[in-house]
This record gives structure tokens, sequence and C-alpha cells, in this order.
């Protein structure tokens, strides 16, 4: 499963998955007109039942997620330029369904 989300697209928050799409790519970006490289990204992914975290900061513009366990998540980013301003924190929410035989 790959999700790509950007300024111009954005996904619709709120999906559900099943317990087999529980890999998943998100890209974001940012513009900056004067310096593309000095572009830095903020973005981290938190499991909201259970205790699944994950951080990154840097210019690494992909997230890579996989064998994500079922649960309800949160995707959250921002960026910022060569003047130093963060934007404004982005959210994607989705949920990975337990596998029908494990909701019996």
């Amino acid at each position: 499963m790959s999700s790509r989300t950007s300024s111009s697209s954005r996904l619709k928050s709120g999906r559900s998955f099943s317990h087999r799409e529980n890999s998943f790519v998100f890209e974001v970006s940012a513009l900056s007109f004067s310096d593309e490289t000095s572009v830095e990204y903020e973005y981290y992914l938190r499991g909201t039942g259970n205790q699944y975290t994950s951080y990154h900061r840097g210019s690494e513009y992909r997230a890579y997620y996989s064998n994500l366990p079922p649960g309800k998540y949160e995707f959250i980013y921002k960026a910022k330029g060569k003047n130093n301003i963060w934007g404004y924190a982005e959210k994607y929410e989705f949920t990975i369904r337990k596998a029908w035989l494990r909701t019996v």
C-alpha cells in the first residue's frame, strides 16, 4: 500500500484498511523558491491504541512503515524552509482493521 500526501492533493483522512494493507509510504513536499535543499521535514506516526510511535526530522521526505499492527494511527507532518519558519502541522488519520478471525 502506498499513500501519497502533498499540499496539492490531500488524502481523505479517516480511511480504514484491512489487516493485509499494513505497509505505507508517505511522501511530503514543501516549496522553497530560493533553496530547495534547505527544506527540512518533521513527521511522526503515532498509534492511538497500540503504543506505536516513530519520529523523524531531517531532509528525507519519504516515510516508510511496514507490517503495522492493527489499530488507529495519526501521521503528522510539517516542513520548514531556509527562513527557519515551520509551516503548520498537517495530520492524516487512518485505521488498520484486525483480521476477521481475530474479532470473534
